[in-house]
Formats: structure tokens, C-alpha cells, sequence
């Protein structure tokens, strides 16, 4: 898993979660949205154990774009030395958001 439950996500704008349930469960409603999804990073920032990125995500089902937003992670090193996100902010680039 790439995640880590105790962290945050905002699975659309407007709308925080955490905890390990309500993770899954954001996580799952994302997954469920019909076509293939596509992430570009669009840049990836590391100090130590923490980086930041920023990409671009879309959902595309036969042609039609379903969503697509820019979005801003958060992520730090584990101690086996995989990555997991702390944070994850789907929308947190998108240049009508006010934080």
C-alpha cells in the first residue's frame, strides 16, 4: 500500500479524511470511477526523509474524460526504505482552490 492509513486524503475538494476506514473507503469511491486512470508527476521534491510532489491525474473512459484534477502529495521515507503518502491533497493544485 502506498498510503499510509494514519495520514490524510482529500478524495475530492472540499472533503478530508483519515483514519484507516475512512481511508480505504476514499480510496475505493477513487478506484471506482469507471476507465483507466493516468498520473504524471509533474515534480517531486525530497529533504531527508520527506518529499513533496506535484502531478496530474485524469480518469478517461472510452475518449470522455470522467476527472481530472492537479494534485500536491505529501510523502515520507519508511524505515525499510519505501515510500509512503502522508498526504494526499487530489485537488490541492487546481488553481481555483483557496486552502
Amino acid at each position: 500500500n502506498v498510503y499510509d492509513a494514519n495520514g490524510i486524503i482529500f478524495p475530492e475538494p472540499g472533503k478530508e479524511v483519515s483514519g484507516r476506514a475512512q481511508f480505504e473507503e476514499a480510496v475505493k469511491s477513487i478506484c471506482a470511477v469507471p476507465g483507466v486512470m493516468e498520473i504524471k508527476t509533474v515534480y517531486c521534491l525530497q529533504s531527508g526523509d520527506v518529499a513533496v510532489g506535484r502531478s496530474e491525474w485524469s480518469v478517461t473512459d472510452n475518449g470522455k474524460t470522467q476527472v481530472a484534477a492537479k494534485g500536491i502529495e505529501l510523502m515520507k521515507q519508511q524505515p525499510d526504505g519505501s515510500w509512503k503518502i502522508i498526504i494526499d491533497h487530489a485537488f490541492g493544485a487546481e488553481a481555483n482552490l483557496v486552502a
